[in-house]
């Protein structure tokens, strides 16, 4: 029995028809609409999916990520491979919780209702995915006393602007969930979407040691240059990805549709934020600094909040996954730099687009440096995070001498990564990387300069290499190093599929990937 809700502004049978309308697959053909599963499978998709087959009820699975990563066609996605399975179509149910007729009723009527939808009992349904389920109150307690039921049942729930820090009390999550982090699309899966994904490289390049590096052809290389480009403008947002808007429509909707909606709705909805003005001047302030050292008392002189109050919206806007932080360098993990930290927008083009930057930043070398090492440090995240590696930044405040990004791996191995983005490298570009060397030498392992085309190998005064790689060709390779195997081999079939993938293995050449018969240096 259903407790009568105490609203009038919608009927009980206008709510249930909603409720079947988001689960199509209850009616005759037991089947999800096309229109609702996309052929394309990102990492989070099989990171879930190994919980939805063989995890345990007692936890439940929570997809995290920024608005418009491809959460909801994830959990399409589920949906579409359990009923392949020939699981019963009546036993799945999915509920987008940012439905305002959803808003009223609590998480167990919400259930209840759907269950009176088909005639059955809440008990029958043994797969539910939640979508979006920050807009529910008291969510997190409603979700641990689902779990902790004894019942054969299976949650699989999203989550934009870090619902896990909504959760009503510190330890109401702890064991419950499963955390599933869902990124803005990596380089590579970016030109899969487009259709200009050459394919994975013949050999897999390794961070800690690079003799997988491929050398591409110098034709391989220009294609993947103004790809990259084309990345930088649009972002690793699926819809954006097939070109169908022109790059100014699609900053708008990036705009917009992620970052406003974030920022005025989120934002207030969420966490109670009151001054939404100075929140927003935060942010963009930040976003044009992105890549380097912010003060944080700076940002409070000049928009006359408190620090508190700047360390708390910091702090929100890398919950709602706007912002990354890189904190400086040091050996020693208790004398890790906590001021003057580093931020990065988490994804370049959303960087561009909430600042009005079009195509006309592609010719100016003073912004391309920051938007590029932006680009650089959130591809070189998602891979220390799968290694469970730590990534800074590394400053000598008496030399004023700097590493962008330096990785420390799981076996203390450090990656210094240099990022300079212009048309001829100097010797004293490599002040950074040699001073770092010098320093903590025994311990690096190899280091890098990413460029805007120039291709080498450097010896660092005998202590270590440094490779010079263009931008796009280390960003891609790195996209490739992190990928999931899974999403190796969907990548493989879909390529297939699609007709974009060669016998030659290249979208311009008849050639196959290697090395070239001349490089120009």
């Amino acid at each position: 029995m259903v407790k009568k809700s105490t609203q009038t502004w919608f009927s009980e049978e206008e709510l249930r028809a909603e409720i079947t309308g988001q689960n199509p697959w209850w009616g005759k053909e037991g089947a999800i609409p096309d229109t609702l599963v996309k052929p394309f499978h990102r990492s989070g998709y099989f990171e879930a999916l190994r919980f939805v087959d063989n995890g345990t009820n007692e936890r439940a699975v929570m997809i995290l990520g920024a608005r418009r990563v491809g959460k909801t066609r994830i959990l399409y996605q589920l949906v579409k491979h359990l009923l392949d399975k020939s699981i019963d179509p009546r036993s799945i149910l999915f509920l987008s919780l940012d439905n305002p007729l959803f808003q009223f009723p609590s998480l167990r009527q919400l259930l209840e209702h759907a269950a009176t939808c088909i005639g059955k009992s809440t008990s029958d349904f043994r797969y539910i995915f939640f979508d979006e389920i920050q807009y529910k109150k008291d969510w997190a307690k409603w979700l641990k006393t689902f779990v902790q039921e004894p019942l054969k049942r299976r949650f699989i729930v999203t989550g934009s602007a870090a619902a896990t820090l909504q959760a009503q009390g510190p330890d109401e999550g702890v064991g419950r969930w499963i955390d599933v982090h869902v990124p803005t699309m990596s380089f590579s899966e970016y030109l899969v979407l487009c259709g200009r994904e050459p394919g994975p490289p013949q050999s897999l390049f390794s961070l800690e040691n690079p003799t997988g590096l491929e050398i591409l052809r110098l034709e391989q290389l220009g294609v993947l240059k103004s790809e990259f480009e084309g990345y930088l403008l649009r972002g690793g947002f699926p819809e954006l990805a097939d070109h169908k808007l022109d790059v100014d429509s699609a900053q708008r909707l990036l705009s917009d549709d992620i970052a406003e909606k974030v920022l005025n709705r989120d934002m207030a909805a969420l966490y109670g934020v009151r001054q939404l003005l100075s929140l927003k001047q935060i942010f963009l302030a930040v976003a044009f600094r992105s890549s380097s050292i912010i003060d944080r008392k700076k940002l409070s002189d000049d928009f006359q909040v408190s620090p508190v109050t700047v360390n708390q919206y910091l702090s929100y806007l890398q919950k709602a996954f706007l912002l990354c932080e890189a904190r400086r360098f040091s050996p020693s993990e208790n004398r890790v730099v906590k001021s003057h930290p580093k931020f990065y927008v988490t994804d370049a083009a959303l960087r561009n687009a909430v600042l009005r930057r079009g195509e006309a930043i592609l010719e100016n070398p003073i912004e391309m440096g920051p938007v590029v090492e932006t680009a650089v440090f959130n591809h070189l995240y998602q891979w220390a995070r799968q290694r469970l590696a730590t990534v800074y930044y590394w400053r000598n405040p008496a030399t004023n001498h700097e590493v962008d990004i330096v990785i420390k791996t799981q076996e203390a191995k450090l990656i210094p990564v240099e990022v300079k983005y212009q048309n001829q490298i100097r010797a004293d570009d490599f002040a950074g990387i040699d001073e770092f060397c010098d320093k903590y030498g025994p311990s690096v392992h190899s280091a890098y300069m990413v460029t805007k085309d120039a291709l080498d190998i450097r010896d660092i005064k005998g202590k270590c290499k440094c490779h010079l790689i263009p931008a796009s060709q280390f960003v891609w390779q790195i996209a490739w190093s992190f990928a999931d195997p899974n999403v190796m081999v969907h990548i493989r079939e879909y390529l297939e599929k699609q007709r974009i993938w060669t016998t030659a293995n290249s979208p311009t050449s008849d050639k196959p990937l290697g090395p070239p018969e001349e490089v120009e240096q």
